[in-house]
């Protein structure tokens, strides 16, 4: 059990911080009456405690006096079965003291949890000791955890914040040619939320055997963990809205999951006129951000050194000897240089966005930009460049590409763009990059696009992948739906296509 020898004790301690972010809340609302009735850590890993994987979470209810605290062992982490801890949970004043300290020993399994239902009474914490707990709105937890009867190797201390706030969006999704959806077809959105903190999310929509309109939605990997509230509607063709699905969508890395079915392709065909005018299904999808969760620092992650301080706040001395000819070295001092924006001498301007940049460095690595600037080579003045036919997200995935040589966040939605820019730019090995990712990412459903696009730039080694591509899927893509359109736009294509069906069928190809 823990005991008065616990400050010498090597455990594992974990604070977790929970502010109001007064952007998001009214501000005469306090902080526990803003926090969701269910409020969960970011989840964090303990090696020492034998790889596994836990969260603390905090029940907030307004039907109980008390709040409730619990350590929850996350489902699956690469641990045993059952591990015996001794923990201690405690709310902070502002000078680490504990405040509110509850301790127990507990055996846990997977996605077990040890909870202390009348961890502490609100009144105390919003009323007889608000100054103390809830210092300038903000609630400090900590969790501190041992091997049960001994200690651990080394201590290991771990900070996470959340920040409390409601930001919410709304945006409509028209879903043409609903009525031609097949079972197990998908259509997708790509949803760029306006809170930097979110990347993109992918808002699909199939139908399931059972003929139900199945949402479905997909995070890509981010640092933070953020909890969002989904509303998604039909409106119909007055503008009223109907069925509604909701939906709390947690984004931690790279996640995928399934809403609610939101209707029947049955209810929308029974009454046409009023839910599918011209074919198209309109969607009124409206989202919130509840809290966004994330980890600051866990000393079991050994630092890469490069902004580590020592004491006295200047950069940690390293000797040279200890320095390798890495050729990560040049890329890892561009991509320094770029995020600082230090010595820019020119202005990539897109859609209302302007991202500073080098000259020469853009000259470097692209033949476009060593002739535009060259060309100019007698004004040496600070210069502001006109992007009109990109898009902001896009400048910043070339910049990227262009100072680290990596590619973030390729999906569906902008490689299209992003393969736009760097044939314009002469970006080969970008434009090789974003060829590759539609290779393998070619179904029934884009096939058009990436024949469209391998025409329309010449590149004959997607165009021949594609070609080859629709052989091995003749008969789904010749009576799909796509390939009525494509055969009316693009006869020459066309014509070719059938002419290798033939062939196959033949034995000749």
């Amino acid at each position: 059990m823990t005991g008065s020898n616990d400050d010498i004790r090597n455990g594992f301690t974990f604070v977790w911080t929970v502010q109001k972010n007064i952007r998001g809340l009214e501000p005469t609302s306090g902080l526990l009456q803003t926090t969701p009735e269910i409020l969960s850590s970011p989840p964090f890993y303990v090696e020492s405690l034998q790889n596994t994987g836990w969260c603390v979470i905090m029940v907030i209810s307004k039907k109980s006096e008390h709040i409730t605290c619990s350590l929850s062992r996350i489902i699956k982490d690469s641990g045993p079965k059952n591990i015996d801890v001794d923990l201690e949970i405690a709310f902070l004043a502002a000078d680490n003291s504990p405040m509110v300290r509850k301790t127990r020993r507990y055996l846990f399994d997977h996605n077990e949890a040890c909870v202390f239902e009348s961890f502490a009474k609100k009144t105390d914490v919003l009323v007889g000791r608000k100054c103390d707990i809830l210092h300038n709105e903000c609630l400090r937890v900590r969790c501190r955890m041992w091997k049960a009867a001994d200690m651990l190797p080394r201590s290991v201390l771990c900070f996470a914040h959340t920040d409390l706030g409601t930001e919410s969006e709304v945006f409509y999704w028209a879903i043409d040619r609903f009525s031609l959806l097949k079972i197990g077809e998908k259509r997708s959105f790509c949803v760029k939320p306006k809170f930097q903190a979110i990347q993109t999310i992918i808002l699909s929509a199939s139908l399931n055997e059972s003929g139900e309109v199945q949402l479905q939605l997909t995070s890509e990997d981010t640092k933070l963990m953020i909890s969002t509230n989904w509303e998604i509607s039909v409106v119909d063709s007055i503008g009223r809205t109907a069925d509604s699905s909701h939906f709390n969508f947690l984004i931690r890395n790279k996640r995928v999951s399934l809403m609610p079915s939101l209707t029947t392709l049955s209810k929308l065909m029974a009454n046409r006129a009023l839910y599918l005018p011209n074919d198209i299904l309109l969607l009124k999808c409206h989202y919130a951000t509840r809290y966004t969760s994330e980890i600051l620092y866990d000393s079991q992650i050994p630092s890469s050194g490069k902004d580590d301080m020592n004491l006295f706040g200047g950069q940690e001395f390293k000797s040279c000897e200890n320095v390798t000819n890495s050729p990560m070295t040049l890329i890892n001092d561009l991509a320094g240089l770029y995020k600082e924006r230090i010595l820019c001498d020119v202005n990539l301007k897109a859609g209302g966005v302007t991202f500073p940049a080098h000259k020469n460095v853009l000259s470097a690595r692209s033949q476009e930009f060593r002739e535009l600037f060259t060309y100019d080579a007698k004004d040496n003045a600070f210069k502001d460049i006109e992007l009109p036919d990109l898009y902001p997200d896009t400048v910043s995935k070339m910049l990227k590409f262009i100072y680290t040589n990596t590619v973030e966040d390729l999906h569906e939605c902008n490689v299209v763009n992003l393969y736009f820019a760097a044939d314009k730019y002469k970006l080969l090995p970008l434009k090789s990059k974003c060829s590759e990712y539609l290779k393998a990412t070619l179904s029934l459903s884009n096939i058009v696009d990436a024949l469209e696009l391998a025409e329309r730039y010449h590149d004959d080694d997607l165009k021949a992948f594609v070609l080859n591509y629709v052989l091995n899927h003749d008969e789904e893509f010749l009576q799909s739906n796509y390939w009525e359109s494509f055969k009316t736009h693009h006869k020459q294509l066309a014509f070719k296509i059938m002419e290798n069906v033939c062939l196959k069928k033949l034995g000749k190809n």
